[in-house]
């Protein structure tokens, strides 16, 4: 009779390392962070306030190029794209919940806004990776996270339609 070619102490290893996490609890602190911050902005959002910035009409341009893209249009696409100089990026990069507001027939600023809240929860990401890169430690890491979830400059405009938190 032969055994298995697996023996028990490598599948334990192996098991292990998927049960076992391998961040260290400061890392696990700073996705919560990242996570309640998050779910503030979603917060936020849910309690409206868009459409307040005259510069929120960008998002405007990317429903019309969401729609000459749906209805198979592609060169009106480009051009209502492409209609003016400021912040192309933002509304090539808004297409993408304008696009998802058309699908599901929801014109609500909501879809938008937590897609570009997430860039905004992305940043202060990029801030923690950063510092820590930067210092070599996850104390300084974890402190510049800190500092850059609780700023109310990276956190007032996430209700809003606006390309600063996406540039």
């Amino acid at each position: 009779e032969k055994r298995t070619s697996l023996r028990k102490p490598q599948a334990l290893s192996f098991v292990r390392c998927i049960l076992r996490p391998t961040l260290t609890d400061q890392q696990w602190i700073g996705l919560g962070v990242l996570f309640v911050s998050f779910a503030l902005r979603t917060l936020l959002i849910f309690r409206g306030g868009q459409y307040y910035f005259p510069d929120e009409i960008r998002y405007e341009n990317a429903k019309a190029t969401a729609g000459f893209i749906l209805n198979g249009r592609l060169l009106d696409a480009l051009i209502s794209l492409m209609s003016g100089v400021e912040h192309i990026g933002f509304r090539a990069a808004a297409v993408i919940p304008a696009m998802l507001g058309h699908v599901l027939d929801n014109n609500t600023p909501r879809i938008p806004a937590l897609f570009l809240s997430f860039f905004s929860v992305l940043n202060i990401y990029l801030i923690w990776l950063l510092a820590r890169r930067v210092s070599g430690t996850d104390h300084v890491g974890f402190h510049a996270l800190w500092l850059a979830a609780t700023s109310q400059s990276l956190m007032y405009f996430s209700r809003h339609l606006l390309p600063y938190d996406i540039s």
